[in-house]
């Protein structure tokens, strides 16, 4: 049998537990909301915000534009990571869990870790709190991560991935929306590159009941709405609000296997919105 590179790069993965085709934005307690609640406000609001990723005063993500960060942990190793760190200001087992190779054909990619620049000109400041790195290209700086593995500034366990909206197709650049569009419908009438999944995590099947009856609810105020063409609020589309899915820690906590995976889920398995009534 003659295989692809494709089947090959397949192959490879089989039985690698450390291995995920999803990446996972993860949330956590901020601004008054606990991680389940930021979940909520994502649907509400129909897209992920940017951000710098703050520690301390102190941006993370380097460059001009801020970012949407993502981690190629599989879901067992998250749920592992937020229960050995113990702080829900700084991460949970809460978030959206997207296809790796959609986000990287929207412009999602891995962050660098270090670079062979020397450490005393590794990093300047262009404005006050802007920094950037001169061995990397000004399109490239949102990559960069400062490590410092024998400072205990290591962070390459979290095998981050990062998107802007600058580097982003075209169908995810929509005026006024400062993130990673998720249910909005592009105003020049674009699909943009939807993604054929759009996962939740949550811990509980009581979460999980009313994230769901939020995205039902949303639905339906979107089908009042049809009769409005010409308002010029940002429209989130029933088409992608559709694609929701949801998985349920407890659900996975119940079972033997302790590696549990987005790709063991099959589909039926999910949890998904209702079907809209036609009434």
């Amino acid at each position: 049998m003659t295989y692809t590179p494709a089947d090959t790069i397949r192959r490879l993965k089989i039985g690698r537990i450390d291995c995920t085709d999803y990446l996972i934005h993860f949330t956590r307690n901020a601004n008054g909301r606990s991680a389940y609640q930021v979940l909520e406000q994502i649907i509400y609001d129909g897209y992920i915000k940017s951000g710098w990723s703050y520690r301390g005063e102190k941006r993370t993500v380097f460059g001009p534009e801020p970012a949407v960060c993502f981690t190629e942990m599989p879901l067992w190793a998250l749920n592992v990571y937020a229960s050995n760190r113990k702080n829900r200001d700084k991460i949970d087992c809460y978030g959206i869990a997207l296809s790796k190779q959609e986000l990287f054909r929207s412009g999602t990619r891995n962050v660098i870790y270090g670079t062979s620049t020397p450490s005393e000109i590794e990093v300047k400041a262009l404005k006050s709190d802007e920094m950037y790195n001169p061995a990397l290209p000004i399109n490239e700086q949102y990559r960069y991560m400062l490590t410092g593995i024998n400072d205990l500034n290591d962070w390459t366990h979290e095998r981050e991935w990062r998107w802007t909206k600058r580097d982003a197709t075209e169908g995810l650049r929509i005026d006024g929306v400062e993130g990673l569009p998720l249910y909005i419908q592009h105003p020049k009438g674009f699909l943009h590159h939807a993604f054929s999944k759009i996962i939740f995590i949550v811990q509980t099947s009581t979460e999980k009941d009313k994230l769901l009856d939020i995205v039902n609810f949303t639905r339906e105020i979107i089908r009042k709405k049809e009769s409005e063409p010409n308002s010029k609020e940002i429209i989130l589309s029933d088409f992608f609000l559709n694609k929701t899915r949801v998985l349920v820690i407890d659900d996975f906590k119940a079972k033997p296997d302790p590696y549990f995976s987005i790709e063991r889920v099959e589909e039926e398995m999910f949890y998904k919105p209702a079907p809209l009534s036609h009434s």
